[in-house]
């Protein structure tokens, strides 16, 4: 038996190895393709300046504010007909209607490949980072200027059908609410169409139960307003029998178009320090924290100084 488990582990560790090798090897003869490309682009630049941005978009905090910030320091630059930027977001994009709205802005590819392979041969070899799109988080910018993503009249009306559908009346204001739990990342790692490694359990400290908010949701209905629970993919269903408390993150009506229609178009956010927080952000919505992690305080000097709405760290008990 011992010596079948042995056979058996060696087995396993010998492909295990044989099919890091191949991945190794197939990232090399990559990396050895995409350098003739940068090479051409960096030798171009003096005529035609084309620049490469790389944006994570499994993630909507950077797929939000990335571009949002962009787009306003572009602004804010002399305008070159000799530059062209393009935008590589990885898959799966958590939000393909954010993409779509972006799309009308700058052009954007999704990353294959091939794309990948450039990505990491910048890594490897950092020459010509001309050739790269430096995103600076001024989000100075934010706070005296007005979003870019707007929507139609059009959009408006099936934003309209939506809250019809999730028993919004007409007229009526609401929040969205949000807690971060480890649903979501842990079904990126699931995904076996994705190359996804490792696991994402440091950040479990940042996650909370959706029940903490219960009393605060059932108190904003008493002042008018609605509160509707966002959220792509959610561990737990919120419990609450009254009627203007919608868990949209359950509901048969979610869709990436509603994740998107439900900020730009509400009161107020509250919510952790996750991503669609910083959708929030993008749209100027005021944000009200809770359960702040305590490892992003470095974050209130570069935004908190401009957006001065009241928020509660997490407690921390030893």
């Amino acid at each position: 038996k011992n010596k079948f488990l042995f056979f058996f582990n060696k087995k396993n560790m010998q492909l295990s190895l044989k099919k890091f090798t191949l991945k190794n090897i197939f990232t090399l003869v990559g990396i050895i393709i995409a350098l003739p490309l940068r090479l051409i682009l960096l030798i171009l630049s003096p005529i035609i300046l084309i620049r490469l941005g790389f944006i994570d978009g499994t993630r909507l905090g950077p797929l939000a504010l990335s571009l949002e910030l962009y787009l306003h320091a572009v602004n804010k630059e002399k305008f070159s007909k000799r530059r062209f930027d393009l935008f590589i977001l990885n898959k799966p994009i958590c939000n393909e209607y954010l993409k779509f709205m972006w799309s009308k802005f700058v052009t954007i590819f999704s990353k294959i490949w091939f794309w990948k392979m450039i990505e990491k041969s910048y890594q490897l070899l950092p020459f010509g980072s001309r050739n790269l799109i430096s995103i600076h988080y001024n989000y100075e910018y934010l706070f005296k200027t007005i979003p870019h993503l707007n929507f139609s009249k059009k959009e408006q009306i099936r934003g309209s059908n939506l809250l019809e559908q999730l028993g919004v009346k007409l007229g009526s204001r609401w929040i969205c609410i949000h807690n971060r739990d480890s649903k979501y990342l842990s079904n990126l790692l699931e995904n076996k169409n994705y190359d996804f490694s490792g696991n994402f359990d440091y950040h479990n400290y940042r996650d909370f139960s959706i029940h903490t908010m219960s009393k605060a949701a059932e108190e904003l209905t008493k002042k008018g307003y609605y509160v509707i629970r966002i959220g792509s993919i959610q561990k737990e269903n919120i419990k609450s029998d009254n009627p203007m408390i919608i868990d949209y993150a359950f509901s048969k009506f979610k869709s990436d178009f509603g994740d998107i229609f439900l900020v730009r178009n509400c009161e107020a956010f509250i919510g952790g320090d996750s991503g669609i927080a910083d959708l929030a952000l993008m749209f100027r919505k005021p944000i009200f924290a809770i359960n702040f992690s305590l490892t992003h305080v470095h974050h209130f000097p570069t935004i908190y100084r401009f957006y001065q709405y009241p928020f509660i760290t997490k407690h921390l008990f030893d």
